[in-house]
């Protein structure tokens, strides 16, 4: 029983953690987007 559950928890374990990495890169990924547009804001108040 414990052998067939295992390859499941696994494969549904790396699943999770490749969501985990892409939603986690794509929020980096904006977050600095808008700090940069943010800081470039600040520094050129007329654009």
């Amino acid at each position: 029983m414990m052998s067939s559950i295992v390859p499941v928890f696994r494969f549904a374990h790396t699943g999770y953690l490749l969501r985990t990495y892409t939603f986690n890169r794509t929020l980096y990924r904006m977050i600095t987007c808008n700090l940069s547009l943010y800081h470039g804001a600040l520094r050129n108040p007329s654009a």
